[in-house]
């Protein structure tokens, strides 16, 4: 046996040989490769394909004609049969591995190689790391605004959905989607400048996101590259002064998916075929929209959204062609709105529709507003008029209904004619900003005819014609009583079938005394008989047509 003291000095040699080979390498290589390895697509499932790793190399110091370096490729998962050695160069390495498995890539180096290269050393600094090969692109598709064929705003969203399937049904191949680039103006180019234009550099994937059109209306188109996981192996970046710059799509990149939408932002113009209609109560109106264009770059109008508002009460219709029953009297200032298929609503087209009593019909009369005029801040959607007669007095209202678009004071003037003069003025309380709701009373003296009634307020005025309807008994314009004579001057003759019934009923103090035939004219007169004796009180005489009283006269007697 050797003795402990030849024993030890043979370990400290060893230590020493040991220590002198180590010394040579100061640095050891460094592998450092991404999970999926991006590779040229193969033509076919089963073949290698090229690939080139970048590694740092190692550092010996001091050289000497014995350094070495070695590498190897080992599959982890049966892809292929592969040779256990490869000639690796000052950090690149090449070779070619099957698409879709797993390697262990090791660099090594050492001093003095044997034929194993530095794999067969003791004294050895190596690097390694674990990579899959990924030569296979992924595919998606991308939609605007989820397809839709218009809009009218440039602000959409994009939604992306890709992915990247697995390589030979190998469990673990697909590096997924990782990233996305755009085409922003369509043209096919997909450009990534550092300074400038960098619409086509990569983004991290998402399945939705903002996007502003760019340019005026018509087709616009975006284009997308989606990428994976993969990635080409490079050395890494150690140091302070690293900076991420902007890069195109780093992995396998997607064939060019597309998307198309129609940018309008044009309003549609409504068109009403006919403006101005003029029907009994109860009878019906037909309206058509068909004649509605879409100017521009247009989308077209949307034939299922023109929406009626007839403004009289009853709820808005939408159609293209309508046919609407008016049960109120007045004048009404409906509107036609359109859309198009883009969404652009157009300005509100007015039609006005004027609802009278039928012929006959108005036993107390009535009344209705014709037409409308004027320019002023605010506008009618419509003018309601409910009047009657009782006893050759008017009892009537005028109700509007519109919007405002200044603020100020209103009033309501009525004339006999435009420049005539004024019968009466009314202060209604002030317009603000908005829809309004305003309604008058009109002077009960006002006989049937027909008369210019003005809205003044902000801006302007707007008018129209009333038109008041006498009653089947006529309207006196007035009634005279003197001694024992009375005087009745008609505004409105009662209708043929009532003028053989005309009668003067005379009383004093709530007893009757007298009832006198009288003759249909424009003016009626009729006396108390002679036998009649007065007393102290009032006297009245009225004339009645049939049952119905038509006037009063009265006087003081002494």
């Amino acid at each position: 046996m050797r003795s402990a003291a030849a024993l030890l000095v043979a370990v400290l040699a060893t230590l020493v040989v040991a220590a002198s080979a180590r010394a040579a390498v100061t640095a050891a290589p460094v592998v450092q490769l991404p999970d999926y390895t991006k590779a040229d697509a193969p033509s076919a499932v089963d073949e290698q394909v090229p690939v080139t790793f970048t590694f740092t190399p190692p550092v010996f110091s001091p050289t000497s004609a014995m350094d070495s370096q070695s590498s190897a490729l080992r599959s982890f998962d049966g892809g292929g049969s592969l040779t256990g050695t490869m000639t690796a160069g000052a950090g690149v390495l090449s070779t070619l591995p099957y698409n879709g498995h797993q390697y262990l890539v090791t660099v090594s180096a050492c001093e003095n190689a044997d034929t194993l290269g530095c794999f067969g050393i003791t004294a050895t600094r190596e690097g390694n790391d674990i990579t899959r090969i990924d030569a296979s692109p992924p595919a998606g598709t991308v939609a605007i605004n989820d397809g839709a064929p218009f809009t009218n705003r440039p602000d959409v969203t994009l939604t992306m959905a890709a992915t990247d399937p697995l390589i030979a049904g190998i469990p673990g191949s697909s590096s997924g989607v990782s990233q996305y680039a755009l085409d922003e103006d369509g043209d096919g180019s997909f450009p990534c400048a550092t300074f400038g234009d960098s619409s086509g550099c990569a983004r991290s994937f998402a399945p939705s996101l903002p996007f502003t059109l760019s340019g005026g209306d018509g087709i616009k188109s975006v284009g997308v590259v989606f990428g994976d996981g993969a990635r080409e192996g490079t050395a890494p970046c150690v140091g302070r002064f690293c900076v991420r710059l902007p890069a195109p799509i780093l992995g396998n990149a997607s064939p060019v998916v597309t998307a198309s939408i129609l940018l309008d932002t044009t309003r549609p113009t409504a068109v009403v075929t006919q403006d101005r209609f003029a029907v009994s109560r109860g009878g019906s109106v037909a309206l058509d929209s068909a004649a509605s264009v879409d100017p521009g770059s247009a989308s077209g109008v949307d034939p299922t959204r023109a929406i009626w508002d007839f403004h009289d009460g009853s709820a808005p219709v939408t159609a293209t062609r309508v046919s609407h029953v008016f049960t109120r009297t007045g004048t009404f200032v409906g509107t036609l709105t359109i859309r198009d298929r883009a969404g652009n609503l157009s300005d509100p087209r007015s039609f006005a529709v004027t609802v009278t009593e039928p012929p006959g019909s108005a036993g107390a009369g009535g009344g209705s507003a014709v037409g409308i005029a004027g320019t002023a801040a605010f506008s009618l959607r419509s003018i309601h008029v409910s009047a009657h007669y009782a006893a050759s007095r008017l009892r009537g209202t005028v109700l509007f209904t519109g919007t405002s678009t200044a603020a100020g004071p209103l009033g309501v003037e009525i004339r006999r004619t435009s420049n005539g003069r004024r019968l009466a003025l009314v202060h209604l309380p002030a317009l603000a900003i908005g829809d309004f709701r305003r309604s008058v009373r009109l002077p009960s003296n006002l006989v049937p005819g027909s008369y210019r009634l003005a809205l003044v307020g902000p801006g302007g005025a707007l008018s129209c014609t009333l038109r008041l309807t006498a009653p089947r008994e006529g309207v006196a314009s007035s009634a005279r009583l003197r001694g024992r004579v009375a005087r009745f001057v008609m505004a409105a003759r009662p209708t043929a079938g009532l003028r053989r019934s005309l009668s003067v009923r005379w009383s004093e103090g709530g007893h009757l005394l007298a009832v006198e035939h009288a003759s249909a004219g424009r003016t009626i007169h009729a006396a108390l008989p002679e036998k009649v004796l007065l007393r102290r009180g009032t006297l009245s005489a009225t004339l009645r047509a049939g049952k119905t009283v038509v006037g009063t006269a009265t006087r003081r007697v002494r």
